[in-house]
């Protein structure tokens, strides 16, 4: 039995009436997809590009379509009813994705946190080493002039000896 047109006016407006706000949304890859989940579809268990495609492609409709436009009040609702659950399947996506993209970042600033303390620690061992090395130049600087010295003294004490043997 086909609705007459005062009561398709009146299905149209509960078809296009939802609690939040009406989104048309326009067919993917040029073809309109009304489905409506049965115990058969799959639905992807990870929270991944690849699963929002697939809500995206099923859960969406185009209140512009005519099949939409003269189906029954049931179907209506059963319609409007999926598209509900992939607003919800999708908010569950993004919801996986913002906390893994959390946990990635915190892992990141872990990870440059310890990075940081190593620099820390490096540059500590780093002055230390300069001052050891600082002090192993200022031994051998030390050293040298000692040995200029001695090898001074050395060459006037026998240039003396010469001088007492002649």
């Amino acid at each position: 039995v086909k609705p007459s047109k005062s009561k398709k006016a009146k299905k149209e407006k509960v078809v296009l009436r939802s609690p939040g706000p009406v989104e048309k949304i326009s067919p993917v890859g040029g073809s309109t997809r009304n489905f409506i989940p049965t115990e058969d579809s799959h639905l992807p268990l990870s929270p991944s590009v690849d699963a929002a495609e697939f809500i995206d492609d099923h859960y969406s409709f185009n209140c512009e379509d005519e099949k939409i436009q003269n189906m029954g009040l049931e179907e209506a609702a059963t319609l409007m009813l999926s598209h509900e659950l992939r607003g919800v399947l999708m908010g569950r996506i993004v919801t996986h994705k913002a906390a893994a993209m959390a946990r990635e970042v915190k892992a990141r600033h872990t990870e440059l946190d310890e990075a940081n303390k190593k620099m820390k620690e490096a540059e500590g061992s780093t002055h230390a080493f300069e001052e050891d090395l600082k002090k192993t130049q200022d031994f051998l600087k030390d050293g040298k002039a000692r040995r200029d010295k001695l090898e001074e003294d050395q060459r006037q004490e026998i240039a003396s000896l010469k001088e007492k043997l002649q």
